[in-house]
């Protein structure tokens, strides 16, 4: 599921707050009540992409050695295509 750039843009303006997890430690800029449903849902997405991307080039780079699609892209490993899910659902 892939969203586009403008639409995180309207995402972020979903105004219904997120839910309020009581952690007294986090700082007043991080706490859950600034968030809203829309920036919690685009800073998932981001934060997803992001692990899935580190994930992949790691995993790929220590266990890769089946070829993925070798004629697309040569150096893509299924290994790699694993752990850049694994990264991403964690």
């Amino acid at each position: 599921l892939g969203f586009l750039p403008s639409f995180w843009v309207r995402l972020r303006g979903l105004t219904t707050p997120a839910p309020n997890f009581q952690f007294p430690w986090w700082p007043e800029a991080l706490r859950p009540d600034r968030f809203t449903h829309g920036a919690v849902i685009t800073w998932w997405t981001f934060l997803s992409i992001v692990c899935a991307d580190i994930g992949a080039y790691f995993v790929g780079k220590r266990f890769g050695q089946t070829k993925l699609l070798a004629t697309v892209s040569p150096n893509k490993t299924v290994e790699g295509l694993l752990g850049g899910m694994a990264a991403a659902v964690c």
